[in-house]
Protein backbone atom coordinates (compact mmCIF):
# COMPACT_ATOMS: atom_id res chain seq x y z
CA UNK A 1 0.00 0.00 0.00
CA UNK A 2 1.46 3.43 -1.27
CA UNK A 3 1.44 5.82 1.28
CA UNK A 4 0.80 9.55 1.14
CA UNK A 5 3.41 12.70 2.02
CA UNK A 6 1.43 13.27 5.39
CA UNK A 7 1.52 9.68 6.64
CA UNK A 8 5.35 9.00 5.24
CA UNK A 9 5.81 12.42 7.85
CA UNK A 10 3.73 10.81 10.70
CA UNK A 11 5.24 7.65 10.83
CA UNK A 12 8.83 9.80 11.09
CA UNK A 13 7.66 12.13 13.82
CA UNK A 14 6.24 9.03 15.72
CA UNK A 15 9.82 7.15 15.67
CA UNK A 16 11.19 10.26 17.44
CA UNK A 17 8.46 10.27 19.84
CA UNK A 18 9.69 6.91 19.99
CA UNK A 19 12.93 7.19 20.71
CA UNK A 20 12.55 9.96 23.13
CA UNK A 21 9.95 7.70 25.14
CA UNK A 22 13.03 5.19 25.41
CA UNK A 23 15.44 7.41 26.14
CA UNK A 24 13.22 8.78 29.28
CA UNK A 25 13.82 5.40 30.68
CA UNK A 26 17.16 5.20 31.42
CA UNK A 27 18.18 7.44 34.69
CA UNK A 28 21.30 9.09 33.47
CA UNK A 29 19.71 10.48 30.34
CA UNK A 30 16.64 11.73 32.88
CA UNK A 31 19.18 12.83 35.44
CA UNK A 32 20.59 14.92 32.62
CA UNK A 33 17.50 16.50 31.18
CA UNK A 34 16.29 17.26 34.70
CA UNK A 35 18.64 19.55 36.03
CA UNK A 36 17.68 22.51 37.71
CA UNK A 37 21.19 24.02 35.82
CA UNK A 38 23.21 23.14 33.24
CA UNK A 39 26.88 23.04 32.82
CA UNK A 40 28.54 23.69 28.91
CA UNK A 41 29.45 19.79 29.32
CA UNK A 42 26.05 19.05 30.18
CA UNK A 43 24.72 21.23 26.72
CA UNK A 44 27.65 19.19 24.77
CA UNK A 45 26.47 15.95 25.67
CA UNK A 46 22.30 17.46 25.16
CA UNK A 47 23.51 18.48 22.05
CA UNK A 48 25.07 15.25 21.06
CA UNK A 49 22.32 13.01 22.00
CA UNK A 50 19.94 14.83 19.79
CA UNK A 51 21.74 14.85 17.07
CA UNK A 52 22.21 11.58 17.17
CA UNK A 53 18.20 11.29 17.15
CA UNK A 54 18.13 13.12 14.24
CA UNK A 55 20.48 10.80 12.67
CA UNK A 56 18.65 7.94 13.36
CA UNK A 57 15.25 9.37 12.27
CA UNK A 58 16.62 9.42 8.65
CA UNK A 59 16.87 5.99 8.63
CA UNK A 60 14.59 3.59 8.05
CA UNK A 61 12.03 1.61 5.41
CA UNK A 62 10.49 4.35 4.59
CA UNK A 63 12.90 7.19 3.31
CA UNK A 64 11.71 10.17 0.57
CA UNK A 65 13.33 13.81 0.36
CA UNK A 66 11.91 16.26 2.49
CA UNK A 67 10.84 14.16 5.37
CA UNK A 68 14.00 14.50 7.34
CA UNK A 69 13.95 17.63 7.12
CA UNK A 70 10.46 18.21 9.29
CA UNK A 71 12.53 15.60 11.61
CA UNK A 72 15.47 17.71 11.72
CA UNK A 73 13.13 21.37 11.98
CA UNK A 74 11.37 19.67 15.36
CA UNK A 75 14.42 18.82 16.83
CA UNK A 76 16.88 21.84 16.72
CA UNK A 77 13.85 24.01 17.63
CA UNK A 78 12.85 22.15 20.71
CA UNK A 79 16.44 22.17 21.26
CA UNK A 80 16.78 25.56 21.26
CA UNK A 81 14.15 26.86 23.08
CA UNK A 82 14.32 24.47 25.87
CA UNK A 83 17.78 24.16 26.39
CA UNK A 84 19.50 27.40 24.77
CA UNK A 85 21.91 28.64 21.68
CA UNK A 86 24.92 26.09 22.92
CA UNK A 87 22.59 22.47 22.80
CA UNK A 88 20.86 24.22 19.67
CA UNK A 89 23.67 25.27 17.76
CA UNK A 90 25.12 21.66 17.79
CA UNK A 91 22.30 19.50 17.19
CA UNK A 92 21.76 22.19 14.03
CA UNK A 93 25.48 21.38 12.98
CA UNK A 94 25.18 17.70 13.35
CA UNK A 95 22.19 17.65 11.10
CA UNK A 96 23.14 19.50 8.42
CA UNK A 97 26.68 17.93 8.08
CA UNK A 98 25.14 14.50 8.28
CA UNK A 99 22.27 15.81 5.24
CA UNK A 100 25.48 16.65 3.34
CA UNK A 101 26.70 13.33 3.71
CA UNK A 102 23.52 10.87 3.28
CA UNK A 103 22.33 12.38 -0.13
CA UNK A 104 24.29 15.61 -1.63
CA UNK A 105 22.52 15.06 -5.17
CA UNK A 106 19.20 14.90 -4.11
CA UNK A 107 16.89 18.05 -5.68
CA UNK A 108 15.63 19.12 -1.74
CA UNK A 109 19.11 19.61 -0.55
CA UNK A 110 19.68 22.84 -0.96
CA UNK A 111 16.20 23.87 0.08
CA UNK A 112 16.37 21.92 3.19
CA UNK A 113 20.04 23.16 4.65
CA UNK A 114 18.46 26.68 3.91
CA UNK A 115 15.01 25.86 5.37
CA UNK A 116 17.23 24.39 8.16
CA UNK A 117 19.43 27.76 8.52
CA UNK A 118 16.55 29.90 9.00
CA UNK A 119 14.44 28.10 11.36
CA UNK A 120 17.81 28.50 13.78
CA UNK A 121 18.56 31.78 13.60
CA UNK A 122 14.59 32.49 14.01
CA UNK A 123 14.96 30.35 16.89
CA UNK A 124 17.80 31.53 18.24
CA UNK A 125 16.53 35.27 17.80
CA UNK A 126 13.44 34.21 19.87
CA UNK A 127 14.56 32.16 22.37
CA UNK A 128 15.57 34.50 25.44
CA UNK A 129 12.11 36.36 24.54
CA UNK A 130 9.71 33.39 25.02
CA UNK A 131 7.51 32.82 27.71
CA UNK A 132 8.10 29.24 29.56
CA UNK A 133 3.97 28.34 29.09
CA UNK A 134 4.38 29.73 25.47
CA UNK A 135 7.61 27.74 24.16
CA UNK A 136 5.26 24.77 22.43
CA UNK A 137 2.97 26.78 20.77
CA UNK A 138 6.22 29.26 19.95
CA UNK A 139 7.95 26.04 18.47
CA UNK A 140 5.23 25.36 15.80
CA UNK A 141 4.93 29.09 15.18
CA UNK A 142 8.66 29.25 14.42
CA UNK A 143 8.99 26.07 12.10
CA UNK A 144 5.75 26.74 10.27
CA UNK A 145 7.29 30.42 9.82
CA UNK A 146 10.59 29.11 8.24
CA UNK A 147 8.80 26.61 5.74
CA UNK A 148 6.63 29.75 4.52
CA UNK A 149 9.40 31.52 4.27
CA UNK A 150 11.52 29.14 2.35
CA UNK A 151 8.77 27.93 0.44
CA UNK A 152 7.73 31.50 -0.34
CA UNK A 153 11.65 32.48 -1.88
CA UNK A 154 11.47 29.19 -4.06
CA UNK A 155 8.21 30.11 -5.94
CA UNK A 156 10.05 33.37 -6.57
CA UNK A 157 13.07 33.26 -7.01
CA UNK A 158 13.33 29.35 -8.54
CA UNK A 159 9.80 29.26 -10.47
CA UNK A 160 12.18 27.97 -13.77
CA UNK A 161 12.63 24.54 -12.28
CA UNK A 162 9.35 22.70 -12.60
CA UNK A 163 10.98 19.60 -10.83
CA UNK A 164 11.72 21.54 -7.42
CA UNK A 165 8.21 23.63 -7.85
CA UNK A 166 6.63 20.28 -8.19
CA UNK A 167 8.15 19.14 -4.77
CA UNK A 168 7.02 22.32 -2.76
CA UNK A 169 3.65 22.10 -4.18
CA UNK A 170 3.55 18.43 -3.10
CA UNK A 171 5.23 18.94 0.39
CA UNK A 172 3.88 22.26 1.64
CA UNK A 173 0.18 21.09 2.90
CA UNK A 174 1.93 18.05 4.72
CA UNK A 175 4.91 20.01 5.80
CA UNK A 176 2.40 22.65 7.71
CA UNK A 177 0.12 20.47 9.12
CA UNK A 178 2.94 18.09 10.57
CA UNK A 179 4.01 20.82 12.79
CA UNK A 180 2.21 20.28 15.41
CA UNK A 181 4.36 17.67 16.52
CA UNK A 182 7.21 20.43 17.59
CA UNK A 183 4.77 21.36 20.07
CA UNK A 184 4.20 17.29 20.97
CA UNK A 185 7.80 17.05 21.72
CA UNK A 186 8.62 19.81 23.36
CA UNK A 187 5.65 18.94 25.72
CA UNK A 188 7.14 15.68 26.27
CA UNK A 189 10.79 16.77 27.03
CA UNK A 190 9.11 19.41 29.15
CA UNK A 191 7.27 16.84 31.11
CA UNK A 192 10.17 14.91 32.06
CA UNK A 193 11.76 17.36 32.93
CA UNK A 194 8.67 18.53 35.29
CA UNK A 195 9.13 15.26 36.60
CA UNK A 196 11.90 15.76 39.15
CA UNK A 197 9.97 19.14 40.66
CA UNK A 198 6.69 17.16 40.80
CA UNK A 199 8.63 14.61 42.83
CA UNK A 200 10.41 17.65 45.06
CA UNK A 201 6.88 19.20 45.87
CA UNK A 202 5.18 15.72 46.44
CA UNK A 203 8.11 15.11 48.86
CA UNK A 204 7.86 18.34 50.68
CA UNK A 205 3.75 18.30 51.05
CA UNK A 206 4.03 15.01 52.79
CA UNK A 207 6.84 16.48 54.88
CA UNK A 208 4.29 19.43 55.77
CA UNK A 209 1.66 16.69 56.33
CA UNK A 210 3.82 15.01 59.06
CA UNK A 211 4.46 18.29 60.47
CA UNK A 212 1.04 18.96 60.86
CA UNK A 213 -0.26 16.09 62.22
CA UNK A 214 3.15 16.09 65.17
CA UNK A 215 2.00 20.12 65.26
CA UNK A 216 -1.72 19.36 65.46
CA UNK A 217 -2.53 20.36 69.57
CA UNK A 218 -0.37 23.31 69.25
CA UNK A 219 -2.02 24.08 66.49
CA UNK A 220 -5.29 24.87 67.59
CA UNK A 221 -4.15 25.97 71.00
CA UNK A 222 -2.17 28.68 68.70
CA UNK A 223 -5.49 29.33 66.09
CA UNK A 224 -4.47 27.42 63.25
CA UNK A 225 -7.32 26.06 61.46
CA UNK A 226 -6.22 22.35 61.19
CA UNK A 227 -9.20 22.42 57.47
CA UNK A 228 -7.03 25.57 56.14
CA UNK A 229 -3.70 23.48 56.49
CA UNK A 230 -5.34 20.38 54.68
CA UNK A 231 -7.55 22.66 52.10
CA UNK A 232 -3.99 24.46 51.05
CA UNK A 233 -2.20 21.10 50.55
CA UNK A 234 -4.84 20.03 48.18
CA UNK A 235 -4.74 23.20 46.08
CA UNK A 236 -0.85 23.20 45.88
CA UNK A 237 -1.08 19.59 44.61
CA UNK A 238 -3.75 20.76 41.89
CA UNK A 239 -0.62 23.34 41.17
CA UNK A 240 1.65 20.51 41.11
CA UNK A 241 0.59 18.93 37.69
CA UNK A 242 -0.79 22.73 36.42
CA UNK A 243 1.53 25.16 37.76
CA UNK A 244 4.57 23.64 39.41
CA UNK A 245 6.31 27.29 39.85
CA UNK A 246 3.30 28.74 41.50
CA UNK A 247 2.91 25.53 43.38
CA UNK A 248 7.02 26.29 44.58
CA UNK A 249 6.01 29.68 45.40
CA UNK A 250 2.94 28.38 47.74
CA UNK A 251 4.69 25.58 49.74
CA UNK A 252 7.49 28.43 50.49
CA UNK A 253 4.53 30.65 52.08
CA UNK A 254 2.68 27.79 54.01
CA UNK A 255 6.00 26.57 54.97
CA UNK A 256 6.66 30.43 56.18
CA UNK A 257 2.77 30.58 57.83
CA UNK A 258 3.64 27.27 59.83
CA UNK A 259 7.47 27.95 61.24
CA UNK A 260 5.66 31.06 62.39
CA UNK A 261 3.07 29.53 64.05
CA UNK A 262 5.18 26.63 65.15
CA UNK A 263 7.69 28.49 66.69
CA UNK A 264 5.11 31.40 68.75
CA UNK A 265 6.36 33.87 71.24
CA UNK A 266 4.78 33.89 74.54
CA UNK A 267 5.60 37.76 75.68
CA UNK A 268 5.03 40.29 72.68
CA UNK A 269 6.26 40.45 69.08
CA UNK A 270 6.33 43.94 66.76
CA UNK A 271 3.42 44.27 64.99
CA UNK A 272 4.97 44.30 61.56
CA UNK A 273 5.63 40.70 62.31
CA UNK A 274 2.03 40.14 62.75
CA UNK A 275 1.09 42.13 60.14
CA UNK A 276 3.69 39.75 57.64
CA UNK A 277 2.16 36.55 59.15
CA UNK A 278 -1.55 37.97 58.17
CA UNK A 279 -0.41 38.84 54.80
CA UNK A 280 1.21 35.11 54.39
CA UNK A 281 -1.91 33.74 55.52
CA UNK A 282 -3.84 35.90 52.85
CA UNK A 283 -1.63 35.59 50.02
CA UNK A 284 -2.20 31.23 50.79
CA UNK A 285 -5.95 31.95 50.70
CA UNK A 286 -5.68 34.01 47.48
CA UNK A 287 -4.56 31.06 45.83
CA UNK A 288 -7.88 29.02 46.59
CA UNK A 289 -10.18 31.27 46.41
CA UNK A 290 -8.85 33.78 43.73
CA UNK A 291 -11.68 36.56 42.80
CA UNK A 292 -14.10 35.90 45.08
CA UNK A 293 -11.73 37.59 47.78
CA UNK A 294 -10.59 40.73 47.44
CA UNK A 295 -8.26 42.73 50.17
CA UNK A 296 -7.39 46.29 50.99
CA UNK A 297 -4.77 47.21 53.68
CA UNK A 298 -5.00 50.72 55.02
CA UNK A 299 -1.88 50.72 57.83
CA UNK A 300 0.22 53.44 58.63
CA UNK A 301 3.98 53.44 57.96
CA UNK A 302 5.54 54.69 61.07
CA UNK A 303 4.01 52.40 63.53
CA UNK A 304 6.33 51.00 66.42
CA UNK A 305 4.11 48.78 69.03
CA UNK A 306 4.57 45.11 69.92
CA UNK A 307 1.23 43.26 70.47
CA UNK A 308 0.44 39.62 71.48
CA UNK A 309 1.35 36.90 68.88
CA UNK A 310 -1.50 35.72 66.20
CA UNK A 311 -3.89 38.22 67.23
CA UNK A 312 -4.74 39.82 63.99
CA UNK A 313 -4.37 36.18 61.49
CA UNK A 314 -7.34 34.31 63.57
CA UNK A 315 -9.53 37.69 63.51
CA UNK A 316 -8.72 37.59 59.22
CA UNK A 317 -9.79 34.08 59.35
CA UNK A 318 -12.89 34.23 61.04
CA UNK A 319 -14.44 37.31 58.68
CA UNK A 320 -12.70 34.74 55.51
CA UNK A 321 -14.49 31.58 56.58
CA UNK A 322 -17.45 32.66 58.62
CA UNK A 323 -18.14 36.36 56.85
CA UNK A 324 -16.87 36.17 53.06
CA UNK A 325 -16.60 32.55 52.20
CA UNK A 326 -20.57 31.54 53.02
CA UNK A 327 -21.51 34.87 51.20
CA UNK A 328 -22.12 33.83 46.92
CA UNK A 329 -20.98 37.58 46.51
CA UNK A 330 -17.56 38.72 45.99
CA UNK A 331 -15.85 39.28 49.27
CA UNK A 332 -14.33 42.44 50.52
CA UNK A 333 -11.87 42.60 53.11
CA UNK A 334 -10.00 45.92 54.87
CA UNK A 335 -6.88 45.92 57.51
CA UNK A 336 -6.45 49.17 58.72
CA UNK A 337 -3.68 49.91 61.27
CA UNK A 338 -3.81 53.48 62.45
CA UNK A 339 -1.48 55.39 64.86
CA UNK A 340 -2.93 57.76 67.29
CA UNK A 341 -1.38 59.46 69.93
CA UNK A 342 -1.78 57.24 73.25
CA UNK A 343 -2.43 53.77 71.00
CA UNK A 344 -2.67 51.86 67.75
CA UNK A 345 -6.06 51.20 66.72
CA UNK A 346 -7.00 48.22 64.08
CA UNK A 347 -9.62 47.29 62.64
CA UNK A 348 -10.50 44.32 60.09
CA UNK A 349 -13.45 44.58 58.44
CA UNK A 350 -15.11 42.49 55.90
CA UNK A 351 -18.22 42.58 53.32
CA UNK A 352 -20.54 39.38 53.51
CA UNK A 353 -22.92 37.33 55.90
CA UNK A 354 -22.39 39.81 58.89
CA UNK A 355 -21.74 38.00 62.39
CA UNK A 356 -24.89 37.28 64.33
CA UNK A 357 -25.92 39.18 67.43
CA UNK A 358 -26.15 36.02 69.43
CA UNK A 359 -22.17 35.56 69.35
CA UNK A 360 -21.56 38.93 69.55
CA UNK A 361 -23.36 38.82 73.37
CA UNK A 362 -22.17 35.34 74.13
CA UNK A 363 -18.17 36.64 73.51
CA UNK A 364 -18.95 39.73 75.93
CA UNK A 365 -20.49 38.05 78.24
CA UNK A 366 -17.84 35.52 78.44
CA UNK A 367 -20.32 32.15 77.85
CA UNK A 368 -18.81 30.62 74.83
CA UNK A 369 -19.00 26.94 74.24
CA UNK A 370 -15.31 25.77 74.75
CA UNK A 371 -15.07 24.57 71.13
CA UNK A 372 -15.69 27.99 69.97
CA UNK A 373 -12.27 29.67 70.39
CA UNK A 374 -11.58 31.83 67.57
CA UNK A 375 -12.57 34.97 68.18
CA UNK A 376 -12.81 34.63 72.02
CA UNK A 377 -9.33 33.72 72.05
CA UNK A 378 -8.07 36.70 70.86
CA UNK A 379 -10.96 38.36 72.84
CA UNK A 380 -9.80 37.15 76.11
CA UNK A 381 -5.45 37.54 75.41
CA UNK A 382 -6.37 41.20 74.24
CA UNK A 383 -8.51 41.79 77.62
CA UNK A 384 -5.80 40.21 79.91
CA UNK A 385 -2.92 42.10 78.13
CA UNK A 386 -4.46 45.53 78.23
CA UNK A 387 -7.78 45.35 79.79
CA UNK A 388 -10.30 45.32 76.69
CA UNK A 389 -10.77 42.74 74.16
CA UNK A 390 -12.68 43.07 70.93
CA UNK A 391 -15.09 45.71 69.67
CA UNK A 392 -17.26 43.58 67.28
CA UNK A 393 -19.97 45.50 65.43
CA UNK A 394 -22.39 43.80 62.72
CA UNK A 395 -22.97 45.45 59.91
CA UNK A 396 -26.32 45.63 57.40
CA UNK A 397 -23.04 44.06 54.85
CA UNK A 398 -20.53 42.36 57.14
CA UNK A 399 -18.87 42.78 60.34
CA UNK A 400 -16.27 45.02 62.05
CA UNK A 401 -13.89 43.98 64.49
CA UNK A 402 -11.82 46.34 66.37
CA UNK A 403 -9.28 46.47 69.15
CA UNK A 404 -6.47 49.06 70.60
CA UNK A 405 -3.08 48.15 72.02
CA UNK A 406 -0.23 50.60 73.66
CA UNK A 407 0.97 52.80 71.58
CA UNK A 408 4.78 52.69 72.80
Amino acid sequence: MKLSILELIIYKVSFIFILLLILGRYKMFKQLLQKEYYTKSDLNKLGIIFGIITIISAYGNINIYGVGSIIRNIVVVSVILLFGRRAGVIVGTISIIHRLIINIYSISLEVEIIQLLVVIFIALFFQPRIKEKSKAMCGILICTSSILIMYAFILLFEYSNRELIGFVKVFIIPALISQVGTGLFINMLEDIRNERIVVEQEKEIERLKTNIAKAELKALQAQINPHFLFNTLNAISILVRKDPQEARRVIFKLSHYLRYNLELKVGLIDLKEEIEQTKTYLEIEQVRFKDKLEIIYDIDEDIDVKIPSLIIQPIVENAIVHGILKSKEKGKLIISIKKYKQNTNICIENKGIPIEERIIEEINNDQVEENKIGLYNVHCRLKYQYGQGLNITRLDDGTRVEFKVGGD
